[in-house]
């Protein structure tokens, strides 16, 4: 069972496992390699003048770094790629149901292997917001003009994971119930987008306006409680990283225009099949 389906106290034997791979402290020795990750990766096509993003980078670059911490060999990235495409993506009951052995499948390897051969990795957890920024020059500007100041970057980073969220939280009902005049039975799952109370009026002024500058941002774009992503850290340095490369090889960029509809995917996460951009070499 995944942790974040079991409640406390079976959860802490998970997140007592987890927890200290992901602690800030952690998570700072890793930013030498993430940083070197993005600039091979941006590198790789910043003097094409063009790329689909999602496919170039973002889903590229999350996959890839999880492969280095686990250990594994970079021949597995188009693997890896397969098996998030389908979990994150896939509607079909029959390939989602698939997909699950698959992966199980390849956790049970790894760990024998690292049972065989334990080394030092960590198996001993976004797409970046840059469908915004191609889109709001004073946003790409407000970025770059605090590439040297961490924490108004940061500060930034974290309004454009409060206005949109891209995960949603899924819980299952414990007993019959009604809540708010729906009518909800024992083990009955409930999907609770986390961007929904991420503009709650109650707890953010101008909810939907995007304020770069927020002094105050309590967000659950990475839940809350005892299921908060373990891995929040990483992920907020992830992007910080990545945006902070790419600003610095690309600092100006646009959508392409005409290039068809971008279309995008719901589910555990949100995001888009495809977001090609463009900009001047």
């Amino acid at each position: 069972m995944k942790p974040q389906g079991v409640d406390p106290p079976d959860h802490n034997v998970f997140r007592r496992l987890l927890a200290p791979m992901f602690t800030p402290t952690a998570v700072r020795g890793m930013v030498e390699e993430l940083e070197k990750r993005a600039k091979a990766l941006i590198g790789g096509f910043a003097d094409k003048g063009e790329c689909d993003f999602i496919q170039d980078f973002a889903a590229r670059y999350p996959t890839g770094t999880f492969l280095y911490l686990f250990g594994l060999s970079e021949d597995r990235l188009q693997e890896f790629l397969d098996l998030a495409g389908t979990f994150f993506r896939s509607t079909d009951p029959a390939a989602r149901a698939q997909n699950v052995v698959d992966i199980y499948a390849v956790l049970e390897s790894l760990f024998r292997e690292k049972e065989r051969n334990p080394g030092n990795d960590i198996a001993r957890y976004s797409e970046l917001r840059l469908s915004a920024l191609a889109t709001t020059p004073a946003a790409r500007r407000h970025f770059r003009d605090r590439l040297d100041d961490p924490d108004a970057f940061l500060r930034a980073i974290e309004e454009l994971m409060r206005i949109n969220a891209v995960s949603n939280l899924f819980r299952r009902v414990t007993h019959d119930c009604t809540f708010r005049g729906v009518a909800l039975r024992k083990n009955d799952r409930v999907i609770l987008p986390n961007t929904v109370a991420n503009r709650d009026p109650a707890v953010f002024e101008n909810p939907d306006m995007i304020d770069l500058d927020r002094k105050v941002n309590t967000h659950v774009t990475f839940g809350v409680g005892p299921h908060r992503g373990v891995g929040s850290h990483l992920a907020k340095r992830e992007v910080m990283v990545s945006l902070a490369e790419w600003l610095r090889r690309i600092p100006d960029f646009e959508l392409v225009p005409d290039s068809g509809e971008t279309r995008a995917f719901g589910g555990s996460v949100m995001g888009f099949e495809s977001l090609k951009l463009r900009w001047d070499v």
